[in-house]
């Protein structure tokens, strides 16, 4: 009888020792703040590191706000981890009034303009004097002219940038047609052969169904002044830097396989605001 006893006790022992091996690892909440509304791209982004944040430890959940602002706001009161709500030239000027708080780990994504052929199968069959629809909206007709300076169409004055205009242009050999549209117009003008070249942001091209990597012949640089000023930016708060939880968020985002999933997004609606080394490539997690 006490031999039975004795067996049934190492069975129950080796039962309970086997569910403790079973039971999951708790994870740890990992905060991202979000603006209500925003794109599914952005979020599509975060859910690529699910897999690999829950490997190391960390579960990603989602807080909602209302505005940039109050996801800012939220950060530096350490209600969230992180956030990717707002762009570098829009956290500059939050930064001026809330100094030393938050901290830009990098630029993750921005949305590019491209120019879009309506007449012309190939670049080089534009003719002198095709007609050039553009944004008439300020910002938005700027990056179309720097886009254009920066492809060879036309050349802007010395110095102008984001703050280009019509009267900027210094040089328009080929004597193109410039005509300004409200964006909400350009898709239209596309679709339907109304200019022969159509300058658009790739959230607009991308809702009437074109891809902007299949369609266009010429997209904003990575380095060039207006995606860096547009990207978003991945921001912490000041104080976490150090923290494992924010040290895993970098090492994951700024990574090869990140890099490739923002290139590959659906119809190439935004680009990697970051490079990646040669080097790293072949060191990819």
């Amino acid at each position: 009888m006490k031999k039975v006893i004795s067996l049934f006790l190492v069975a129950s022992f080796l039962l309970l020792l086997a569910s403790c091996g079973e039971k999951k690892q708790e994870l740890q909440p990992l905060r991202i703040g979000v603006v209500k509304g925003s794109a599914q791209v952005e979020r599509d982004v975060f859910d690529n590191m699910t897999s690999r944040l829950e490997a190391k430890g960390f579960q990603l959940t989602y807080l909602e706000y209302d505005t940039d602002e109050e996801t800012l706001e939220a950060l530096e009161n350490k209600a969230v981890d992180f956030t990717c709500c707002t762009t570098l030239g829009n956290f500059t000027e939050y930064d001026k009034a809330h100094p030393e708080t938050l901290l830009n780990l990098g630029s993750a994504y921005y949305y590019p303009y491209g120019i879009f052929l309506c007449g012309f199968e190939k670049a080089e069959q534009i003719t002198d004097g095709a007609s050039i629809a553009l944004p008439q909206e300020a910002e938005g007709l700027a990056r179309a002219l720097m886009l254009l300076d920066d492809a060879g169409y036309i050349k802007l004055k010395d110095g102008k940038t984001l703050d280009a205009t019509l009267d900027d242009i210094a040089e328009n050999e080929r004597g193109f047609a410039l005509s300004c549209f409200p964006e909400s117009e350009l898709a239209n003008r596309y679709k339907e052969w109304k200019s022969d070249l159509v300058v658009m942001n790739s959230q607009t091209a991308v809702a009437a169904g074109y891809s902007v990597h299949k369609y266009s012949i010429a997209i904003e640089a990575i380095d060039s002044v207006a995606a860096v000023k547009n990207a978003a930016v991945l921001l912490i708060n000041r104080e976490e830097i150090s923290s494992e939880r924010i040290q895993t968020v970098k090492s994951l985002f700024f990574s090869p396989l990140m890099y490739d999933l923002i290139d590959e997004a659906p119809n190439d609606i935004i680009a990697p605001a970051f490079e990646i080394s040669s080097a790293k490539l072949n060191n990819e997690e």
